[in-house]
């Protein structure tokens, strides 16, 4: 991505360039101004936020469009304000199940490598780690010891 000891850049950097650049035109106000989110590991891509007054906004990097049209949000207890895509503003419906949000997307993303879901939600943000809790039955879910460095030193588990 830069120029060669002739001081050209190649034209393949420069199409990477202009596409980063129509991105970053359409879905720059995800990346600046916003910080790392609490989520640890999501299936379908990355997120990023912005903290305010009375709540918080989350910016989904989806890379991986859910075939059955369903985003889920593990772990996110807050109350979902709106929930839209950035490229357009398309308002997208949201149902909060247990530990979770799902959103109901498009069939088609808007963004054939990384399309961006914007979440308002309500309150200071509420994440519950997931992988945390172990079902056992049907309604007793029992707290799970994290796994510690000190037990992957020994090679031995907490569990």
């Amino acid at each position: 991505m830069g120029p060669t000891a002739l001081g050209e850049i190649p034209a393949p950097s420069i199409e990477r360039l202009r596409a980063i650049g129509a991105w970053m035109d359409v879905n720059g106000e995800s990346i600046y101004g916003t910080t790392p989110s609490l989520f640890e590991n999501l299936p379908w891509g990355r997120c990023t936020k912005k903290l305010h007054k009375g709540g918080a906004t989350l910016y989904l990097h989806v890379f991986e469009w859910p075939a059955d049209g369903k985003l889920r949000v593990p772990g996110l207890k807050n109350t979902v304000k709106t929930a839209r895509l950035l490229d357009g503003g398309k308002v997208l419906d949201t149902v909060s199940s247990h530990n979770s949000i799902v959103i109901s997307l498009p069939k088609i993303s808007p963004d054939p490598v990384a399309s961006v879901v914007v979440v308002d939600v309500e309150g200071p943000l509420y994440i519950v780690p997931v992988g945390q809790f172990k079902a056992i039955g049907p309604r007793e879910p029992v707290q799970v010891p994290p796994f510690t460095k000190a037990a992957a030193r020994a090679n031995t588990s907490p569990l």
